[in-house]
């Protein structure tokens, strides 16, 4: 086990809290395990670029281009990958044949820009940011359309990378994102042309983000544990159909009358976008952001909530936007590139649990509390996909450690620890007797499992099989 220390911690220093007697009998009941909580949900924003890939653009970028070849021009998608971290704060196993989420109106709106020029006219207006679902062939003048993600978790099977039950032992804390096969390419997702399999998103009709293409799930999107970035939920009408600015296109499209919603730059022009908290919906009685976690009996979400967890954006709205400028080529994600290639993360919408929150396990209790009170909002920029695990929530401790929690079943004790992010070592030490001093090291016998990330949470779990009914523990620094 390696928690951290803060330097300045001394073991005299030490909060009571960190002090635990256990004086229970070894046949104490095992509970019946609730619900997993949501520890973290997570819209990751990311920029990429392909190849034209339907056959008439082909054609007319490699006869018609200056300079002609459709490989010296790239098409800028903008790209989302929903995440969802599960936890069980139990001293349980939990299981369950899957889990259902639903993610509303996701709170943020961008811009776009080709070589210095905004792609659309509403984009020079200061407030003229626009959600995600604009970005669809269908809604780019729906001032009322609004998005949503419905994902279907469950573990990695035998014969198919889903399918098989949820299982979260004691303190585990896993996160879900939609299943990408591994032979998934930009050039197999889009085989079909106006086909695609289940990631560019432009069809609204196809409901991608709530069906799985690939397998018809009306329930959501298949989900597991084997997070991959490769893919993400893709949209390329970044411009309009209609009046498309003409400074967006190049002379030889002007030319030949050749325009369109989506946008094709060459390789060394700049693609430039901007991110920025907002309400993605007309004002009306619905909840800015909103997280249902539903019971899995209802195709329809809406008629399905087991819990809901609404969220305001007000806190996120003066938030300065982000502007990232690149050049289109340095996005590209080859047509059998079975890698990451250029797609490069911009953002990230996070509603993460509050420490105490998780501690003490309040999301399901009657009557609910409200969603502020058990999570924060966060809006922050990302420039690698490692950064998501940095993320933390408001109430994380910044200094020391201290126990929440001891529980012995059986043979088993379990003791729930908040730590700061900095480093402090644990040492427990047990006896038989008080008398005779705390003199075994029971280190060995030790599990630790980190709670979800940005937590300050962990679960131990000490074997005392052969300790008897009563028998003592202390929790000190491991360093002198």
């Amino acid at each position: 086990m390696n928690l951290r220390r803060t330097p300045a911690l001394a073991r005299k220093a030490l909060p009571i809290t960190s002090f635990a007697l256990l004086t229970l009998p070894s046949g104490a009941v095992e509970p019946s395990p609730p619900s997993f909580v949501v520890a973290k949900v997570q819209l990751v924003y990311s920029v990429v670029s392909h190849y034209s890939h339907v056959g008439n653009r082909i054609i007319f970028y490699s006869t018609k281009g200056s300079p002609a070849g459709n490989a010296n021009y790239v098409v800028p998608f903008l790209v989302c990958d929903p995440l969802v971290t599960l936890y069980n704060p139990t001293n349980a196993t939990v299981s369950t044949p899957r889990a259902r989420i639903t993610i509303w109106d996701p709170p943020v709106g961008f811009k776009f820009k080709k070589n210095g020029d905004y792609l659309r006219q509403e984009f020079a207006e200061p407030d003229g940011f626009l959600p995600m679902a604009r970005f669809q062939a269908a809604n780019e003048n729906n001032a009322a359309v609004r998005k949503s993600f419905t994902l279907y978790l469950t573990e990695p099977g035998a014969a198919q990378p889903y399918g098989r039950p949820l299982k979260l032992l004691a303190g585990q804390s896993v996160t879900y994102g939609a299943v990408v096969e591994n032979a998934w390419t930009w050039g197999f997702e889009t085989a079909a042309e106006f086909s695609p399999r289940s990631f560019y998103d432009w069809n609204v009709n196809n409901d991608f983000t709530n069906r799985d293409g690939r397998t018809s799930n009306s329930y959501g999107v298949e989900s597991t544990p084997d997070l991959d970035f490769r893919a993400g939920f893709q949209v390329d009408h970044l411009s309009t159909s209609s009046n498309r600015p003409a400074a967006t296109l190049y002379d030889f499209e002007t030319a030949n009358d050749w325009t369109g919603g989506w946008v094709a730059i060459k390789q060394t022009d700049t693609f430039t976008v901007e991110a920025k908290p907002m309400r993605a919906h007309p004002a009306s009685s619905l909840p800015d952001f909103n997280v249902g976690v539903l019971k899995g009996n209802n195709v329809v979400p809406t008629s399905d909530i087991q819990r809901a967890f609404p969220m305001s954006v007000s806190g996120l709205t003066q938030q300065p936007a982000i502007q990232r400028q690149f050049l289109a080529g340095d996005l590209l994600q080859s047509p059998a590139d079975k890698t990451i290639g250029g797609k490069t993360p911009i953002a990230v919408v996070t509603m993460i649990a509050k420490s105490k929150a998780l501690q003490e396990n309040r999301f399901y209790g009657t009557p609910s509390l409200p969603a502020p009170s058990l999570y924060d909002l966060r809006f922050d920029q990302l420039t690698d996909f490692g950064y998501l695990e940095t993320i933390r929530s408001s109430d994380v401790p910044q200094e020391g450690f201290k126990v929440t929690g001891v529980q012995r079943i059986g043979n088993e004790v379990f003791l729930d620890v908040q730590a700061a992010p900095e480093v402090f070592g644990l040492r427990v030490m047990g006896t038989a007797s008080l008398e005779q001093g705390f003199t075994e090291n029971l280190n060995s016998r030790i599990t630790a499992i980190p709670g979800p990330s940005g937590s300050g949470i962990y679960k131990i779990i000490l074997n005392v099989s052969d300790k008897g009914p009563n028998y003592f523990l202390r929790i000190e620094d491991d360093e002198p």
